[in-house]
């Protein structure tokens, strides 16, 4: 089997976990370009291939030396393991959860500070601003229903039956800060 021409990989310059010399386990290690485990033959890295199984990996048939006991691994391993356990958390810390919202039926109830009065005096501010709007409403309802068969260019404003106001009043214009149709 010939090997790629890669120098050798060392296993002192990869980390314990990177791979494996458990006794009674065949030696493997992770492969540096592909990420997935993969035997050692004869000191050299199963020839393989990539995830579109049909290219070879680069990695495949690299050396590699084995500059680290069986001993020095396991070692290493342990120490590993104390110290990741040592450093994780030993509570779960939960996360707060907000507070619901109110339900809409409850958003729209009256609050008891509220006089009794107040939604008739709503009513009647709301029935002033409807008849404040009632002419540019149908000024616009007017205009959209007349075609506009080959317009072009700006549309001008159409001429409306004689008894309709074009322009809401003065006092209503301003105070809404709306600009005529």
């Amino acid at each position: 089997m010939r090997s790629n021409l890669r120098p050798a990989l060392r296993l002192s310059t990869l980390r314990p976990h990177q791979f494996e010399m458990t006794p009674g386990v065949p030696f493997a290690v992770i492969c540096p370009d592909c990420r997935v485990w993969r035997r050692i033959n004869r000191s050299k890295i199963q020839p393989h291939f990539l995830s579109d199984e049909t290219t070879y990996c680069p990695a495949s048939a690299q050396r590699v030396e084995q500059d680290v006991t069986p001993e020095q691994w396991a070692l290493a391993i342990t120490e590993g393991v104390a110290d990741t356990a040592s450093s994780r958390p030993t509570t779960v810390l939960k996360k707060v959860k907000a507070p619901a919202p109110k339900a809409v039926l409850h958003i729209a109830q009256r609050r008891s500070d509220d006089p009794v009065g107040s939604d008739k005096r709503c009513a009647k501010r709301r029935i002033g601003e409807w008849e404040a709007a009632r002419v540019d409403v149908l000024v616009t309802d007017a205009l959209r229903q007349h075609p506009l068969y080959g317009a072009r260019g700006p549309i001008f404003s159409l001429p409306l039956p004689d008894g309709v106001a074009t322009e809401p009043p003065r006092k209503h214009r301003k105070r809404k800060g709306r600009l005529a149709a």
